[in-house]
């Protein structure tokens, strides 16, 4: 039987989706809201915020919306004009 801990761990481990962990982020603080005590949440946040951090080359924080990080990023050879 897979717990939610476990899923949670295979997510942070093998996602490599940004929208996603930040969903799973918004999930363990909602559940934070009502269980502020729970250790393995708390955990589990700092786990999902770091893998979030490795995965955003742009910022260092995660509270940043990712359409603000791309918006960010300047590609300056893509920024000339086309030959």
């Amino acid at each position: 039987m897979l717990t939610s801990h476990s899923l949670y761990r295979e997510l942070i481990n093998n996602c490599g989706y940004l929208a996603s962990l930040e969903e799973a982020i918004d999930d363990v603080n909602d559940l934070l809201g009502i269980q502020p005590e729970n250790n393995l949440a708390k955990q589990l946040l700092i786990q999902l915020q770091d893998r979030v951090k490795i995965l955003s080359p742009c910022s260092n924080d995660v509270t940043t919306p990712i359409a603000n990080k791309q918006e960010k990023m300047r590609m300056p050879w893509l920024e000339g004009p086309v030959p």
